[in-house]
């Protein structure tokens, strides 16, 4: 009975300070431990010890009530968060910092060793430096310049935006052609390929200044491969919003 009564006290705490914990892995471990020591029956005393560990890894919610804005940062040293911080702090408006571990330990997503994890970086970067840069600026010239300059854009810009995102697709599609079970690394679904999908499914806002997919049968098939799992849709329908 007493140790039914702890439970619902554990679970009271949580619901208290969900928002005020680090990560989801902190409420996964504190549980884990929870669900341990009951099935082997541990005594109330270190339920108890176990009970005030758990508040004590949680932030008090409300701390985090009293916030304007929450910002989450990395668990470690880096220089984007910083720059958010600093306009906060600049406007003057209250916030708060939850640092975030997304170090995958797994190596499901990023690699296991040091030469998966350089394969799976070399094809981010390509994403990062490349595809999305000159794809987001020819479709910026396309449908936004004019609006937001009152200007036509110069036909040498567009034409060297184009001229770039064709030569990308050409670099991915011969990669894809020959590339281990069509992915652009390790031969199995990495986020290399959670950033570049995005961006080849968007390019439909290029319109007919982009080549079809039908002349790229190598990254057709890699689009349709990567946007059939109930994963994907189920993302792709959380994260992109309706049309107003």
């Amino acid at each position: 009975m007493k140790k039914a009564l702890l439970l619902h006290g554990v679970l009271d705490s949580f619901e208290h300070c969900k928002y005020g914990l680090r990560s989801i892995k902190t409420v996964l471990e504190a549980y884990l431990d929870l669900t341990n020591s009951i099935i082997h029956n541990t005594n109330q005393h270190s339920l108890v010890s176990l009970f005030n560990r758990i508040q004590r890894r949680s932030f008090s919610s409300s701390i985090f009530a009293m916030a304007q804005f929450i910002l989450y940062t990395h668990a470690g040293p880096g220089p984007n968060p910083v720059k958010v911080a600093m306009a906060l702090e600049h406007l003057g408006l209250d916030y708060e910092c939850v640092p975030l571990d997304l170090y995958d330990p797994s190596g499901k997503l990023a690699g296991n060793t040091a030469e998966d994890c350089a394969t799976v970086n070399q094809w981010l970067a390509w994403q990062v430096s490349g595809l999305g840069p000159y794809q987001g600026q020819l479709v910026w010239f396309l449908n936004f310049h004019k609006g937001a300059h009152d200007e036509e854009p110069n036909d040498s810009v567009i034409a060297r935006y184009q001229a770039e995102v064709e030569h990308l697709r050409s670099v991915l599609e011969k990669h894809l052609a020959s590339a281990e079970n069509g992915f652009v690394a390790l031969g199995r679904l990495s986020i290399a390929d959670f950033a570049i999908l995005p961006w080849l499914k968007t390019s439909v806002l290029a319109g007919s200044a982009l080549k079809p997919f039908e002349e790229y049968p190598a990254i057709e098939a890699y689009i349709k491969k990567l946007d059939a799992p109930p994963e994907v849709q189920a993302a792709c329908k959380k994260a992109v919003p309706p049309k107003l």
